[in-house]
């Protein structure tokens, strides 16, 4: 078989070197090729001449690390079949049976193991199933919330009353089990707790667009008025050219149109004047019987009287009568955050009694180990790991969360020596706390691999498809452009991106 040849594209993601590089790589566009052929070039082809094992090759499941590490030892037999006396790559070919080609939690399993002492845990630990841990966090749960029953305080019966309809707990069981995975997805979860009783306490707020709640909704509001003001604009402008339409539907769409520019200026002023100029905004009846025809002008029409309603939902409080609101649930907020970490510092006790850890320990012990929680800089052991490798290739970056990417960052060579690979178009484990936002700053920012200076972070983009045909591409690429945008999707998706 010949040797494939690479695109300009694919040529650059295998040479380029000189900073961290993200690779954005679409479906079929050949990314495990390039990867291999880059780790093999670096191997075999350059005058460092690098050992398998001086690479961290990390995958998403240990299915993906076997077949990569698979596809590198075929690489590397081809070229023995080549130079059968070549005694360089038949040691490439022994240390690539060892080489760190694993999935995130198995390198922080590992480095864990290697400073268990530093950790006060014991390194012949066990990593727990999601069913054995789920029967221990159950266990640990139902002895604390009867203790708590007997003598609480105050925000945690507040809590049980709130949560406890009906005739037995679950409910209350049910949320702290949920809020304490999601807490697990911050790096240092005490700290996002202090921080979102500090919000829930914060008697300086006057205006309730100015919390964290009030600012998500209120940029809702603004990401539906930069859809519908210039949809609704051209379809008044439209209407403009039609005498008969403009009889009967004219001021109707001129009032619309008039209150959304409103609208948009009112933003600017906080939630009531937001909420106050939403609720003006109307799409006023047509005059006398209407006219037949115009559908697509009336469907716009129509489709803003619709949404009108929905919007209001949102802003049915004043701001006074939000922020009463937000402050009356403190305690019971207080109650439940003060309840999670109670259960994850006695769930954490009854691991280490057992000598085990859960699948999210492993992150966490590692960060411990490699980042400092005082300065947020690699520690001595971050340092001496990170001599190790001479490139971190991280497969499927789009899937990364906070905690990996900390670590990611702290085993390198200060992010310069990381080569990311991913496609944010793929990114679906939003519900496992993966976090693409991660992926689509580095996006945002890197400069083209083409314009990057030494030390600066470049992005190269594998957008050609060699798995489908044609007509196959054209049809998702037609769904993908009209539905997927930054507010709706993370990423406009431009020829670029197509």
């Amino acid at each position: 078989m010949g040797e494939i040849k690479l695109t300009p594209e694919q040529q650059q993601a295998v040479e380029n070197t000189g900073g961290a590089l993200l690779v954005s790589a679409a479906a079929g566009s050949g990314k495990t090729k390039v990867l291999v052929d880059r780790l093999l070039r670096k191997v075999l082809d350059t005058d460092e001449k690098h050992d398998v094992d001086e690479f961290l090759i990390i995958t998403y499941t240990n299915a993906a690390a076997a077949e990569l590490r698979n596809r590198i030892l075929d690489a590397i037999f081809e070229r023995i079949a080549l130079e059968p006396e070549n005694k360089r790559l038949r040691r490439q070919a022994n240390l690539c049976v060892k080489a760190e080609i694993e999935t995130i939690h198995s390198f922080c399993a590992g480095i864990i193991r290697e400073n268990a002492h530093l950790l006060d845990i014991s390194p012949d630990f066990r990593v727990a199933d999601e069913a054995e841990s789920g029967n221990i966090k159950n266990d640990v749960l139902s002895d604390l919330l009867e203790e708590l029953y007997d003598k609480g305080d105050d925000s945690f019966y507040a809590l049980a009353d709130t949560m406890g309809a009906g005739r037995d707990d679950s409910a209350l069981v049910t949320i702290v089990l949920d809020t304490h995975t999601k807490l697990l997805s911050h790096p240092y979860p005490d700290k996002w707790v202090e921080k979102q009783l500090e919000q829930f306490n914060n008697t300086d707020i006057s205006d309730v667009g100015d919390t964290v709640w009030g600012k998500t909704i209120l940029n809702h509001v603004s990401q539906w008025i930069d859809y519908w003001l210039p949809k609704f604009k051209n379809a008044t402008e439209e209407a403009r050219l039609y005498p008969d339409f403009q009889k009967s539907y004219g001021e109707s769409m001129e009032t619309a149109l008039l209150g959304l520019f409103t609208l948009k200026e009112a933003l600017k002023n906080g939630w009531d004047s937001t909420r106050n100029a939403l609720f003006s905004l109307t799409v006023p009846d047509s005059k006398g019987r209407g006219v037949s025809g115009y559908d697509d002008i009336k469907a716009v029409r129509n489709g803003l009287k619709a949404e009108l309603k929905k919007m209001a939902e949102l802003l049915h409080e004043d701001s006074e009568k939000a922020l009463s609101d937000i402050r009356k649930t403190a305690p019971e907020v207080t109650g439940l955050l003060k309840l999670v970490l109670e259960f994850d510092k006695r769930y954490t006790a009854e691991k280490r009694r057992r000598n085990i850890i859960d699948f999210s320990d492993q992150e966490h012990l590692a960060l411990r180990l490699l980042v400092s929680r005082e300065t947020g800089e690699p520690t001595e052991t971050a340092r001496a790991v990170s001599r190790r490798f001479c490139e971190i290739m991280v497969d499927e970056y789009q899937d990364v969360n906070a905690i990996q990417e900390m670590i990611f960052n702290a085993v390198s060579k200060n992010g310069k020596n990381l080569f990311m690979v991913g496609d944010v178009k793929q990114s679906i484990y939003r519900f496992r706390l993966a976090d693409p936002t991660i992926f689509l700053e580095k996006y945002n920012t890197y400069k083209d691999y083409a314009e990057a200076v030494e030390g600066e972070g470049r992005k190269i983009i594998l957008s050609k498809n060699f798995r489908s045909r044609k007509e196959i591409l054209d049809g998702a690429n037609y769904v993908f452009k009209n539905i997927m945008s930054r507010s709706f999707g993370d990423l406009d998706y431009t020829d670029r991106e197509a």
